[in-house]
């Protein structure tokens, strides 16, 4: 059934993306204000249908991953707890040797209590490098954690959910820096760009005067710890056998943390937290309106990155959705649209002015002295990702409504390397 609604509401998003470029394409330059603005107003209602049906899309595909996996490990419990032929002393309960994925689900759903002597020695062993499991006041310094630990092959799942509420968070966007532990680490800065180099004549002397030598600096990047809310959740779907653990913890931590994270590597000044990438960036372009843009000045933002950098996979443009319906409006000289149309068919994602882009909720609104813009090469800003996201669990605090509490945190940190693969546009002062 979900399949089958899957491909429909795929269909539908097609038709609807092939009429929203129609009522795009409607709009001419003398095309009258008052039908400009109904057939814009149409194209934005169609692009909201679009992207319901895409929410409602991801969330169908999540519950046919889940019951796969569901499905998948009942029927491998069912093949251990069958006996070997010609065994007589075969077991007929469970054999499947602990696994700490299946330790930690049972820990969050019904208590650490509840774990059998085997798996409370489990549980404890993977969380020795922070607080006792049962520990309710916790205190985090460098170099220590608290709460569950989440088990190492649930990463890459909470990782991706995370990166869909945070583009600062996705390796394919930002470079990635791994790291068990949460102590300083050192990054390299350098720019070696204005240097060029001289023709050696047979026989000549190498000038060493230290004018070529690059000037490398650093950037420490620390490992603050980020947050989410306090999440709580019902007895009832605690206790529930079919209660999704797994996809419950992806949406918390994509939706809540995620979106924590994303905001201070996108704004963060660097003083007791990272630097965020905005703040990092200078500015390759004035606006010449405080509250307007027009489609050269993206041009010239554009060219005020290196032709090098431009050709990273990693360069493309961010601001947030806002922005971007402002930026779909832009047209050249010719009437032509800058943003260019997905390519579904062919796997080819939106762009504009032939570079992919980002939606980042947190970046300014179009607004006097705001910078509303971004575009560069994102490989040149680091984020690093310390350990496992923590989770930890509010078991009594709610208690007298029934509920269990939770709250995740993640440590983290950025940094921008190159100062002339990143630029911002910002708008004119009033």
């Amino acid at each position: 059934m979900s399949k089958a609604l899957i491909k429909e509401l795929r269909t539908a998003n097609t038709a609807t993306l092939a009429s929203a470029r129609s009522l795009l394409n409607d709009v001419k330059d003398d095309t009258p204000a008052e039908r400009a603005a109904d057939l814009e107003k149409q194209h934005d209602t169609a692009m909201d249908e679009y992207r319901a049906r895409e929410v409602k899309i991801e969330r169908l595909e999540g519950i046919e991953a889940a019951e796969a996996r569901a499905a998948a490990h009942g029927d491998t419990e069912n093949r251990n707890r069958r006996p070997h032929p010609g065994d007589e002393n075969a077991p007929t309960g469970d054999v499947n040797p602990l696994v700490y994925r299946d330790v930690f689900r049972k820990a969050i759903q019904h208590g650490v209590a509840e774990l059998t002597p085997e798996e409370r020695t489990m549980f404890v062993q993977n969380n020795r490098g922070g607080a006792s499991p049962e520990e309710r006041a916790l205190a985090t310094t460098s170099g220590a954690t608290g709460g569950y630990l989440i088990p190492q092959d649930m990463l890459p799942e909470i990782d991706k959910a995370m990166a869909e509420w945070s583009p600062m968070m996705d390796g394919d966007v930002t470079r990635q820096m791994l790291s068990s532990r949460g102590n300083p680490v050192t990054a390299p800065t350098v720019d070696y760009t204005a240097q060029r180099g001289t023709l050696h004549t047979e026989g000549g002397a190498t000038t060493d005067d230290g004018t070529s030598d690059p000037a490398i600096g650093q950037k420490i990047l620390n490992a603050y710890i980020y947050k989410s809310g306090i999440v709580r959740v019902s007895i009832e779907m605690l206790q529930d056998s079919d209660w999704d653990m797994e996809a419950m913890l992806n949406e918390l931590f994509g939706e809540s943390l995620g979106q924590t994270c994303n905001a201070v590597l996108t704004l963060g000044d660097g003083t007791a937290k990272p630097e965020g990438i905005l703040t990092f960036a200078g500015t390759g372009k004035t606006a010449t309106a405080t509250g307007a843009l027009i489609g050269d000045e993206l041009i010239d933002l554009q060219h005020s990155v290196l032709a090098p950098y431009r050709k990273s996979p990693k360069c493309r443009w961010q601001f947030n959705d806002t922005t971007l319906g402002t930026v779909r409006k832009l047209k050249d000289g010719d009437g032509n649209y800058l943003w260019q149309e997905a390519n579904i068919r062919a796997g080819e994602p939106s762009t504009l002015l032939g570079h992919r882009y980002e939606i980042n909720p947190d970046m300014p609104n179009i607004g006097v002295a705001d910078s509303p813009v971004l575009f560069g090469d994102h490989g040149k800003f680091i984020v690093r990702k310390v350990g496992s996201p923590g989770m930890i669990v509010f078991r009594e605090k709610y208690m007298n409504e029934l509920e269990v509490g939770f709250m995740a945190y993640r440590r983290v940190d950025g940094a921008g390397l190159n100062g002339k693969a990143l630029k911002k546009l910002t708008m004119a002062a009033a």
